[in-house]
């Protein structure tokens, strides 16, 4: 995992008589076991919200010079293309005032002078993190979803269970409990991260590309944006539920899809994600096309 002291926080110098904007470099380390838990021909979507989501964090504790405990109230990040692993990829937020007392951080990814994704966090105090509200009920076994399903090669980086169908038509899935050995359980052990809400939604929609709308296997699905609300901070004992509410998700296609956050039977959040599965082919063009035109924008 990458990780960068307070210290080494940077305005650039052509800010600082205006906004201050605090920047990094990214880390790519290819041997992370999670962010490249199989190998990938770019930089992961995930890694570039990980990095960015860090950097806010510090930046919003150095404007305030304190580290209240945060929780992200609300997200929006979209990508307008890949990131390539071979160039450097800067990091930069704008620390500002939100809604409704919520401190929010304009974000952006930067690789060359091209964006690669753009967006904002809206943080809120958070109270300790509660425990569910469904933690006295007895839990079934749970069984992870498959590997294939979700695009991911070792079982301790599934964070979901598989689909189960409901009463009314929808779909639900558990959040399952994260390993204590794996590295963003490390980050904080007492409640789940942001990060890991993101990717079990990810994987939640892959999983319903897959299972529901008879996306063949191994067609690649793109990412193009995220929003994010959540109504608090969640502890690591509370069993969570994604559900879909809603859905156009097809097999090939633009496509987007709503989920909800369930605590039991109440509402704890809602995640929209947009994206398209592309065979194999276009893939493999698109990505001939993007590396053709990043190479000619370098100097």
């Amino acid at each position: 995992m990458h990780s960068i002291k307070d210290s080494e926080l940077h305005i650039p110098e052509r800010y600082l008589r205006t906004v201050p904007v605090y920047a990094e470099e990214l880390e790519l380390d290819e041997t992370d076991p999670f962010f490249f838990d199989h190998p990938v021909d770019h930089v992961p979507g995930m890694l570039l919200l990980d990095g960015l989501l860090s950097l806010a964090e510090r930046a919003l504790n150095a404007s305030e010079s304190t580290s209240a405990i945060r929780y992200v109230a609300e997200l929006q990040l979209n990508f307008q293309r890949f990131a390539e692993k071979d160039a450097a990829i800067r990091l930069e937020t704008v620390v500002g005032e939100g809604f409704d007392g919520r401190r929010r951080c304009d974000l952006q990814a930067l690789q060359g002078e091209a964006p690669v994704c753009q967006g904002h966090v809206e943080f809120r105090r958070s109270a300790p993190a509660m425990a569910s509200r469904s933690a006295g009920h007895a839990d079934a076994p749970q069984v992870p979803a498959p590997a294939d399903g979700v695009h991911k090669h070792h079982g301790e980086n599934i964070f979901i269970t598989d689909l189960h169908p409901t009463e009314d038509q929808r779909y639900r899935a558990r959040l399952l409990p994260l390993a204590t050995s794996h590295a963003l359980h490390g980050r904080q052990r007492d409640r789940r991260t942001t990060l890991e809400l993101v990717e079990a939604c990810r994987q939640f929609s892959l999983l319903l590309q897959h299972r529901v709308h008879a996306t063949p296997a191994g067609r690649p699905f793109i990412l193009e944006a995220i929003t994010a609300r959540f109504r608090r901070a969640f502890s690591r004992e509370a069993r969570l539920d994604i559900v879909a509410r809603a859905g156009q998700a097809a097999g090939t296609g633009n496509a987007i899809q709503f989920l909800e956050l369930y605590d039991g039977d109440t509402p704890v959040g809602e995640l929209a994600l947009s994206g398209r599965a592309v065979s194999p082919r276009l893939y493999a063009r698109i990505r001939q096309a993007h590396r053709a035109q990043t190479s000619e924008n370098r100097p």
